[in-house]
């Protein structure tokens, strides 16, 4: 089971069936999800998937965190994720990845950096992680400036999907993190 977990503006709490309205609304915005490939055009695929994405089990501490504003609890924001790089339950030694989606709506006011500096501290300090990294399309400036804002740093050596940019992140990293 996922912790709920809260910053200065947002709440954050186990992603849910709850929220799969809000999650396909935000996946068929089309400028959301340019950058990440899915079933964003077949509505039953696209359910199914998300489905999928909310009801499995990823292993402990590891999941979806839905996203909402403190001052108002209501209005979902988007999600956060901490999931095992190749979708398989964690092992000793297997690499996890951060993202993070929100809603157009909340482009450009820190709510995606917030969120993810929750759940990096959550990888660190409650699951005792050594690093994580988070798989982007170079062409995502607006990802890769959360990743850097949050202090994650681009990583060349280590393989990923064809194309992205690898941002890695160290628990020595979350120190030096000013956010």
């Amino acid at each position: 089971m996922l912790p709920d977990l809260s910053t200065r503006r947002l709440l954050l709490r186990p992603r849910t069936m709850a929220d799969l309205d809000a999650c396909i609304a935000m996946d068929r915005d089309p400028e959301v999800t340019r950058f990440i490939p899915g079933p964003w055009a077949d509505a039953q695929a696209h359910e199914a998937f998300v489905r999928n994405r909310v009801l499995r089990n990823w292993g402990p501490g590891l999941g979806y965190w839905s996203i909402f504003a403190s001052a108002a609890p209501g209005c979902f924001l988007g999600w956060v994720l901490l999931l095992p790089v190749d979708g398989e339950k964690r092992g000793d030694g297997d690499e996890v990845e951060i993202g993070w989606r929100v809603v157009r709506a909340a482009w450009g006011l820190g709510y995606a950096s917030e969120a993810a500096l929750a759940v990096v501290a959550h990888a660190f300090d409650t699951l005792g992680l050594s690093r994580i990294l988070a798989e982007i399309d170079p062409g995502n400036a607006g990802s890769i400036r959360v990743a850097e804002k949050i202090g994650m740093r681009r990583d060349g050596a280590v393989p990923t999907r064809a194309g992205d940019a690898v941002f890695v992140m160290t628990r020595d990293d979350l120190r030096r993190t000013r956010f």
